[in-house]
């Protein structure tokens, strides 16, 4: 009888424990979904009009997470790049940016990369893609200039801004654009 006694005392603290601890599970998880803010984002590109730029068909365009779309950012861990994804919630358009440095052992930093390719051949070329909507471009060489980003301390971006131009190899053609992610610098429309 002791012994049955004893037992449901046990069990009322264990029921009371686990209690508190569900509970302060769950409100940790409230306040953690609190503070968590949808990434902001925005992307403007524009090509060559005459002759048609095939990527972006001339056409000035604007999306941002205000619009439909879905913004998700990562970097490129085996070469400390970022990878930039944009998709249409309703068409599933998408379109992808990539930008990686020369130096494939340091991260991305505020800075102009000239001569930046598709498929960089040497390891201190720097890549540039753009690409979606089931167009691309393999035959250009760009630049792009990062004016804003940051990492936490385990490497994963926090915010983001840049622009880019790629021109086709010999021809005509270009293509402009200017990513923001969770920064505060303006989208930058010049044309070429």
């Amino acid at each position: 009888m002791l012994f049955c006694r004893r037992m449901k005392s046990i069990f009322k603290i264990t029921s009371v424990v686990f209690a508190l601890l569900f509970l302060a599970v769950t409100l940790n998880s409230i306040e953690a979904q609190a503070q968590y803010k949808q990434p902001s984002f925005e992307f403007y590109y524009t090509g060559s009009t005459q002759p048609k730029d095939y990527l972006t068909q001339g056409t000035p365009t604007t999306i941002s997470d205000k619009s439909g779309w879905v913004g998700t950012a990562f970097n490129e861990k085996w070469n400390k790049g970022v990878n930039f994804r944009l998709e249409d919630t309703t068409s599933h358009d998408y379109w992808r940016v990539t930008m990686c440095n020369g130096n494939r052992d340091t991260y991305l930093k505020k800075g102009r990369y000239d001569f930046a390719k598709s498929s960089p051949l040497e390891k201190d070329e720097h890549r540039l893609t753009f690409s979606g909507c089931g167009r691309a471009s393999s035959n250009y060489t760009g630049w792009f200039e990062v004016l804003d980003i940051s990492y936490d301390s385990r490497g994963n971006l926090l915010n983001f801004a840049a622009d880019f131009l790629m021109k086709v190899d010999n021809m005509n053609q270009w293509s402009y654009g200017s990513i923001r992610f969770n920064s505060p610098i303006p989208i930058d429309k010049r044309e070429e």
